[in-house]
């Protein structure tokens, strides 16, 4: 069996996406700059740029030009209906 090694990108991703729902960054608030993030997360922010842009592809972040990056909401897990 084949096991897919996370890129680096990803492991930040799904850290960031974890401290999320963790409640580390609440929902409204401004994520610290790239340059926090990278420092934080003891990466480049080449990598922090690639992967925030994910988790605003996912609709958890939005970014506006000049004013950083904001966490919009928290992705609940759907569970399926139960049918009767």
């Amino acid at each position: 069996m084949l096991t897919k090694t996370l890129t680096l990108t990803e492991q930040v991703a799904r850290q960031i996406a974890t401290d999320i729902a963790d409640g580390v960054h609440a929902v409204g608030a401004k994520l610290p700059s790239g340059r926090i993030l990278a420092e934080q997360y003891g990466v480049s922010a080449a990598v922090i740029r690639e992967a925030t842009e994910r988790l605003r592809a996912q609709g958890m972040i939005q970014s506006r030009q000049g004013s950083g990056l904001s966490l919009i909401h928290i992705s609940e897990p759907t569970r399926p209906e139960r049918i009767s």
